[in-house]
């Protein structure tokens, strides 16, 4: 198994924001009831395509992480994985 981190591209912003709700929907549902439209306006304010990196296993998307660095620090952001089929 080879797994590696890539750059996100803008092309990548679709995969980010199905994987996002596929691994959050049901938290967010239990917590604040979902609104197409208020997490659709929510992700696209809190993704940075430029902090965004792909996690790559065998080549297939399986994932993604967005990180901000600081001087002497790395911040996680976000850290999603694909469930399971």
């Amino acid at each position: 198994m080879r797994i590696a981190l890539v750059p996100a591209t803008a092309g990548d912003y679709e995969f980010a924001r199905e994987t996002y709700y596929a691994t959050m929907r049901w938290i967010i549902e239990r917590l604040f009831g979902w609104n197409q439209a208020e997490q659709d306006a929510s992700f696209g304010s809190q993704f940075r395509v430029d902090d965004a990196r792909l996690i790559m296993v065998d080549g297939q998307r399986a994932g993604w992480i967005q990180t901000q660095h600081g001087e002497s620090s790395v911040t996680l952001h976000q850290f999603y994985v694909v469930p399971p089929l």
